[in-house]
């Protein structure tokens, strides 16, 4: 009977019923709904991971903004026109520098995680597949690791080169944290056109749905109007029913 066939191919659709011929089964029901999830956490998970990352290239610009400041200080020192105390006082704005970096460098943190001073290493769970991720390292970062930490113009021999050396390792970490990033917006991207992928294919099981319904609706006018005619004797013709139907 039509209407029985239009309420079993909604009930297949709604239940996700992998015998039915519809393609509306379990992998266009459930799976979407668990897809989509899926997708959005992935891309909240990457968003949090980006904003970790920026967190420590935002910290190390400041760094950076420092050992330039040093950087000039130490050029200043190297004239030999200066004496001693002209030396000392430039030397004491160093280390006021020096310890402003190395507060810079303990302190700054995402969500309570040190990302610099202990470096950082982790998972990006990016996909909504369990065995898919991403990995993000950043370096460990202190005086010690970037060379200036004894950095001192009151040496005779003191080095600029030292400041330069720091300022390259800084600014290797912060292209690496930018490459990084690139590659997290890149797959949030992808996560994105995914997700509308799946939206998609939920509409058009949504409709699928509706037409199920349009259908019953329909079948079952028509049988109201055979039964109304038959109780009432009423004739009917083709035409009639075709207009129904």
């Amino acid at each position: 009977m039509r209407i029985d066939n239009n309420i079993k191919a909604i009930n297949n659709i709604l239940a996700g019923n992998a015998s039915s011929n519809s393609p509306a089964n379990i992998a266009i029901n459930e799976g979407l709904k668990a897809k989509e999830k899926g997708f959005n956490q992935a891309i909240n998970n990457t968003k949090d991971s980006i904003n970790l990352a920026n967190t420590a290239e935002g910290a190390l610009n400041t760094v950076n903004d420092s050992l330039q400041s040093i950087k000039e200080l130490a050029i200043q020192a190297s004239n030999g026109t200066l004496n001693n105390d002209d030396k000392v006082a430039i030397q004491n704005q160093i280390e006021g520098l020096k310890s402003s970096i190395k507060d810079t460098l303990k302190n700054t943190d995402f969500n309570t995680i040190k990302v610099l001073d202990n470096g950082y290493d982790g998972n990006v769970q990016n996909s909504p597949n369990a065995n898919q991720s991403e990995n993000m390292k950043i370096e460990t970062t202190t005086l010690d690791t970037i060379g200036i930490k004894d950095f001192n113009v009151l040496d005779s021999n003191f080095d600029i080169g030292k400041i330069d050396s720091a300022i390259d390792k800084i600014t290797k970490s912060r292209t690496e944290i930018g490459a990084k990033v690139n590659s997290l917006e890149t797959s949030i991207q992808s996560n994105q056109v995914a997700r509308e992928n799946t939206l998609s294919a939920k509409e058009s099981l949504s409709d699928d749905i509706a037409s199920q319904m349009m259908d019953l609706k329909k079948s079952q006018i028509l049988q109201q109007f055979k039964n109304f005619a038959q109780t009432n004797k009423i004739p009917t013709n083709n035409s009639a029913l075709n207009l129904l139907g």
